[in-house]
């Protein structure tokens, strides 16, 4: 479980980073915000793009690895983003 979890935050920080600036070219008015949005879409495209590649389809087992992994990106890119979107 570990492993996917890590797998699926690897393939979403490329989008987080990618996500903050153009976030950061945009001039948000609300950071906190911002950053919870860019790490809604990277943690999903992250996991969108494992899913291809898991080799688990037990429900339990998707809602607990994908669910912390999808947490981890979105409360990182909430912590971080912010630091980096200011102008």
């Amino acid at each position: 479980g570990l492993r996917c979890a890590g797998m699926i935050i690897a393939l979403a920080l490329p989008v987080a980073i990618a996500l903050g600036v153009l976030m950061r070219r945009g001039a948000s008015v609300d950071p906190a915000g911002s950053a919870w949005a860019a790490g809604i879409s990277a943690s999903g495209w992250g996991a969108l793009a494992f899913a291809f590649a898991c080799p688990f389809d037990d429900p339990l087992y998707l809602a607990v690895w994908y669910g912390v992994a999808f947490g981890i990106v979105t409360i990182g890119s909430r912590l971080l983003l912010p630091l980096i979107l200011r102008w």
